[in-house]
């Protein structure tokens, strides 16, 4: 065998006209030989333009590189469009047009455009077959200061990536923790969510609502995002207080009605 040590730092062996081994050097070489010591048999010493003597040996297998041969088998026209209709159809499968077949069936049917994107009676109806969730208000054994225990839960009824449920703050409560996240979630098991309200603490607060609204955003296995609503109503006996009528006052307002007139503790009542 010949073992030739080039300028760019390789070592090349030979055996006759064939490369069998090739490795690369630490430094330049200008003096290579073999050497015999003691545990290594055959080390290669070399010696670079520093005077710097070197001992090493190949204990790989040699990396050499060659050109793959080229594939000219004749190309099989059946197998090919196999293959990509098996493809069309995976990418049928992960891409989701229901959103846009609702928005544009529902652009059909409006005569009032200025309000479309206003108007639109739906987020997302595929959603709601995807992801069911249910809530339910605990108001009995509850810490000082809290009035309401909002407890929610989610069904998936696919597998899902991701689910993030978020509670839109109403400025009459305070809310706890009003964003929940929950990854690699399985299909038709129950996940539940926990979280704690209390009024705010200004007496000037002006209570427009008693709802609390929730939006679920989550992500299913094929990359798809879809997003619903679910609202909660809180009863107006637990934020409102049923008073007797004053006769003194500074506005009074006569309001005349054809209909029956409704209780007032009907309009406040629980559920």
């Amino acid at each position: 065998m010949i073992v030739i040590a080039t300028d760019n730092r390789s070592l090349l062996i030979y055996e006759h006209s064939t490369l069998v081994w090739c490795a690369e050097l630490m430094t330049e070489t200008i003096a290579l030989k073999r050497g015999n010591f003691i545990g290594l048999s055959g080390a290669i010493v070399t010696l670079d333009p520093k005077g710097k003597v070197s001992i090493g040996y190949l204990g790989s297998d040699p990396h050499i590189f060659k050109v793959p041969p080229l594939n000219l088998s004749k190309l099989d026209y059946e197998k090919s469009r196999t293959e990509l209709e098996e493809m069309e159809r995976e990418i049928n499968s992960s891409v989701d047009n229901s959103g846009l077949h609702l928005f544009f069936r529902f652009l059909m049917n409006s005569r009032n455009f200025t309000s479309i994107f206003a108007d639109i009676p739906f987020i997302n109806e595929q959603a709601q077959k995807d992801l069911e969730i249910k809530s339910k208000l605990n108001f009995e054994s509850l810490n000082d200061g809290i009035f309401a225990r909002l407890h929610l839960t989610i069904t998936p009824h696919i597998n899902l990536e991701q689910v993030q449920l978020f509670i839109i703050q109403n400025p009459t409560f305070i809310i706890q923790n009003n964003i929940f996240y929950c990854t690699d979630l399985q299909a038709h098991e129950n996940y539940s969510f926990e979280t704690e309200i209390s009024l705010s603490g200004s007496e000037k607060v002006e209570i427009f609502s008693t709802a609390l609204l929730i939006m679920v955003s989550f992500i299913n296995k094929q990359s798809i995002a879809r997003v619903l609503q679910h609202s909660v109503a809180i009863p107006m006996n637990s934020v409102a207080k049923l008073v007797m009528p004053q006769k003194e006052g500074d506005f009074k307002v006569t309001i005349n009605v054809a209909e029956s007139s409704v209780e007032i503790k009907d309009i406040f009542k629980g559920g």
